[in-house]
């Protein structure tokens, strides 16, 4: 839902792009780090230590991805022959180094986050370290390596869920007890009060530094947009920042009586004065998905999520 691909691996973009993908990434723990750091020079040897780790998983994966292609018959689609090549390129994928919870190292660290400009200046210099990482793994192994923007669906929580047990209150967490979570990758809290345009400039500067995908959230209101507003933001954004892939989001909410679609998170349908079975959906990462708000619903957010959802800070256009 976020992940891309560059045409600078080969130089040809279809051969860089097409019939090829991200095999496989691994989360580092970002908060972790900055807990079990004493100072600035332990967190590159944590660093360090967490992505020997992942290459170590990421190698055996690849390994595995290997196998299914050429040992099992169990990809048959992916394994066919198109002008006498395997049609999946899996000598052009990647292997990536994902990331979550920079906001909270920073704060670990040095008790601002990352809206703070000199915090923000130490967590550029840790993703600059961890490319350069990737970048001297395709020299020595010849594969391609990147860095992303973690989903982290689910992993936001269940770090923020694994920390507390182990760090107890010398964890900082998002949310509530029972509903933590960490800030994903290196967006901005979702509750900050910073502008729309310093949210912009600051998540715009790690999106080249994520060159394996990234996402810039843009929360909106209640109220519908206006066109002419919404394009002109658009073309700032396109124009004007480093902003690589971002989305608008409106949360809605729909009656499972009646069958009515409400704009915004409701509790009670307007039309029938259902309460029970009204159910929610909004962006969950990088895709809209239903939240399980609904009595009648089966499955939807984790704890965290929902916390989260109901933190996002939403803008008007």
């Amino acid at each position: 839902c976020r992940t891309c691909l560059q045409d600078t691996w080969t130089g040809d973009w279809e051969q860089d792009c097409l019939r090829t993908g991200n095999l496989a990434y691994v989360t580092l723990n970002l908060p972790r780090i900055g807990y079990q750091s004493r100072d600035e020079n332990d967190v590159f040897e944590y660093l360090d230590n967490y992505m020997d780790l992942a290459v170590e998983t990421l190698m055996i994966r690849r390994n595995q991805g290997l196998s299914c292609l050429n040992n099992f018959d169990i990809l048959p689609f992916l394994n066919q022959k198109v002008d006498g090549e395997t049609y999946y390129r899996i000598q052009n994928s990647t292997l990536s180094f994902g990331f979550c919870g920079l906001n909270e190292m920073l704060l670990a660290l040095f008790g601002e986050g990352i809206d703070n400009p000199d915090a923000n200046k130490f967590g550029i210099k840790c993703l600059e370290y961890i490319n350069a990482r990737a970048k001297a793994l395709q020299e020595e192994t010849g594969l391609r390596w990147s860095v992303l923007q973690t989903p982290a669906e689910s992993t936001a929580y269940r770090f923020a869920t694994l920390d507390k047990e182990q760090f107890g209150d010398k964890a900082i967490l998002q949310g509530d007890n029972g509903a933590n979570y960490y800030t994903n990758s290196s967006h901005v809290p979702v509750n900050s009060d910073i502008s729309f345009a310093d949210k912009v400039k600051i998540e715009g500067q790690y999106h080249k530094l994520t060159p394996g995908g990234h996402i810039f959230h843009a929360f909106m209101g209640e109220s519908y947009s206006d066109p002419d507003a919404l394009m002109s933001l658009t073309n700032k954004i396109a124009r004007k920042s480093d902003i690589g892939f971002w989305a608008y989001s409106s949360a809605f909410s729909f009656c499972l009586n009646c069958k009515t679609l409400m704009k915004g998170l409701s509790n009670k349908c307007p039309s029938c004065g259902e309460t029970a079975d009204v159910e929610w959906y909004d962006r969950i990462t990088g895709y809209v998905q239903q939240v399980g708000h609904a009595k009648s619903a089966n499955g939807g957010w984790n704890a965290g999520k929902r916390q989260e959802l109901i933190d996002r800070r939403r803008f008007e256009q």
